[in-house]
């Protein structure tokens, strides 16, 4: 750490190992029987079949066992065969959000806040709702909501 601020290592390090998870699928890709082209932009694979009109037999499979969460496919015809878009949710992009609000929640939890007051003061703070929206969705009033809220905010201060 430099100046003490947060130290991002662990965080640059899982990235770059995403990505190189990333460039790996894209290798393995290549070498599937039937494919003829691959190319990575971001969170998209675009892979190119010849000859083809369908996906090779257990292509599927390989994708489970890559660990691809598919977002969505767009297949585009092409005159020889066909090329398959994958939008993919890498690593990084799934558990970014679920990894920033379990951090923000604990660190709440780490200054002495409830479990209760820790997540009301992340969904009314950090995440998407109001504090009346909130209650509602708890089904308490919206005065207990903004207690709990203040009182994580309290601990957070000290």
């Amino acid at each position: 750490m430099m100046d003490g601020g947060q130290d991002w290592s662990d965080a640059i390090a899982e990235v770059e190992s995403e990505f190189d998870r990333a460039e790996r699928v894209v290798e393995d890709v290549r070498e599937r029987p039937g494919v003829a082209e691959v190319q990575r932009n971001g969170a998209m694979i675009e892979i190119y079949f010849d000859d083809r009109t369908t996906f090779p037999t257990g292509f599927a499979e390989w994708g489970d066992a890559a660990g691809l969460v598919i977002r969505g496919i767009t297949v585009i015809p092409e005159t020889d065969g066909f090329c398959a878009r994958l939008a993919f949710v890498d690593g990084v992009d799934a558990l970014s959000p679920q990894r920033r609000a379990a951090h923000r929640i604990a660190e709440y939890i780490d200054a002495g806040a409830t479990r209760t007051a820790a997540l009301d003061a992340w969904m009314c703070d950090d995440g998407p709702f109001s504090q009346t929206e909130w209650a509602d969705v708890c089904g308490v009033g919206r005065q207990t909501i903004g207690d709990r809220v203040r009182a994580a905010r309290r601990c957070e201060r000290l």
